[in-house]
């Protein structure tokens, strides 16, 4: 998990590709040759200032890291939840972030 404070290019970058997942929190797909492997799920922490975002893998080597299971590209679901470093827990379902 990550961090870094929010401004307007960054978050310009941001929203530009992104989903807009409900509670304050977003996906943008990471796609290598041509394929959906991954995507970054981001959201502001409680401060209203600062992102926190993850890389949630659906494929790649299992030793290597977490790998979660694609339910569905649209909506978009994966299983299991997502934990934040920072405590944010949740679920992607339907394309909804619904708190753990």
């Amino acid at each position: 998990m990550n961090e870094r404070r929010a401004n307007r290019d960054e978050d310009a970058w941001w929203r530009n590709g992104s989903t807009d997942l409900g509670d304050g929190h977003w996906s943008k797909p990471i796609v290598l040759d041509g394929e959906h492997v991954a995507f970054i799920v981001s959201h502001l922490k409680p401060d209203g200032v600062t992102m926190c975002w993850s890389t949630v893998f659906f494929k790649g080597d299992e030793k290597k890291r977490p790998i979660w299971t694609l339910v569905s590209m649209d909506p978009l679901t994966l299983s299991p939840s997502i934990r934040c470093s920072c405590g944010d827990h949740g679920f992607i379902t339907n394309g909804k972030w619904a708190r753990a």
